[in-house]
């Protein structure tokens, strides 16, 4: 396992949380992660609701552990990927968590307001899956191999 993971991630496997609403798209990032050779545990989810339920569910006693890294579809139901990101970015420990914007929009209005709101990265849906396998490889090579990664320091919330 790479040495600069966060060192709760060098004892397990890294988690890598997905917002996807189309089930095709999800299968093929999926398969592409695992064609990396890492293993993961990939969270899909399926609308902004639920991305947002799950990420504040983190911060619960005896909650699953947190997620490294984020795939995210900008257009899911519910709550958009537009705003799922600005509400994960205004949360204190759950915005260290990396982003990277997966999108099938090349706009650049849509690609200026996701770095805006804090995305690390915004790439373009791949074509094909040639390209969707050299994509995720880099993305993989460059989130877990050669940067190191935040610790994200969840407390259970008091209620």
């Amino acid at each position: 396992m790479p040495r600069d993971l966060p060192a709760s991630a060098r004892t397990r496997k890294p988690v890598i949380a997905l917002l996807e609403d189309h089930a095709p798209d999800a299968e093929l990032l999926r398969f592409a992660l695992e064609q990396t050779g890492h293993d993961f545990d990939l969270v899909v989810l399926k609308t902004g609701e639920e991305a947002m339920h799950y990420l504040e569910e983190l911060e619960r006693p005896g909650a699953p552990r947190p997620c490294d890294l984020i795939f995210m579809d900008l257009n899911v139901p519910l709550l958009n990927g537009f705003e799922v990101l600005e509400q994960l970015r205004a949360h204190k420990e759950l915005r260290k968590i990396p982003v990277i914007i997966f999108s099938g929009s090349c706009d650049f209005e849509d690609v200026n307001r996701c770095y805006a709101a804090g995305a690390n990265s915004y790439v373009p849906k791949a074509t094909n899956i040639d390209e969707i396998l050299s994509k995720t490889a880099s993305i993989v090579h460059y989130w877990f191999e050669c940067c190191r990664l935040p610790e994200v320091d969840i407390k259970p919330r008091r209620r």
